[in-house]
């Protein structure tokens, strides 16, 4: 799974992976994230879901908000509005962010506490 990962990020997947592999397992993902919300839906029938926030590894996998007709999929940047050190690997940090939401949160509960 590592090296998958790694592979996804930095190239070296075969050439079918997007077809064979990516796009069935994001109708998959958007599928079930579209069962969830129904039912929550079901049980919370006075609130009308409208946006979804996705965080993790696979809120950026491509096709996920196509997949998901009628809601408004997003992906969010945790460190959008932050200064971050001359150090700090800027495009990694925005391009993997939405992983690092939680790491993220917790690090600012030192400052705002």
């Amino acid at each position: 799974m590592e090296d998958a990962g790694r592979m996804q990020r930095f190239g070296g997947l075969p050439e079918s992976y997007e077809t064979e592999v990516l796009q069935p397992f994001v109708e998959d993902l958007a599928g079930e994230l579209m069962r969830a919300l129904d039912f929550f839906q079901t049980s919370m029938s006075d609130i009308s879901v409208q946006r979804v926030v996705v965080f993790g590894s696979g809120a950026s996998l491509p096709g996920i908000a196509s997949n998901m007709p009628g809601i408004q999929v997003e992906n969010p940047d945790p460190f959008r509005d932050m200064s971050l050190a001359p150090g700090v690997n800027q495009r990694l940090i925005h391009q993997e962010g939405s992983s690092l939401a939680v790491a993220c949160g917790l690090a600012l509960r030192r400052f705002t506490a």
